[in-house]
């Protein structure tokens, strides 16, 4: 299933990096590099 990228405003753009990389950091999510489920976000 292909979808067309969704963006967001600046504003909130800058919150939900800040919100991943604190879930990166708190080892709650991680960065998964090769998997048949995961589709390239660009």
């Amino acid at each position: 299933m292909v979808q067309p990228q969704r963006r967001l405003n600046p504003t909130m753009k800058e919150v939900v990096k800040k919100e991943v990389f604190k879930l990166l950091e708190s080892g709650m999510i991680y960065p998964i590099l090769d998997s048949a489920w995961v589709s390239p976000v660009q």
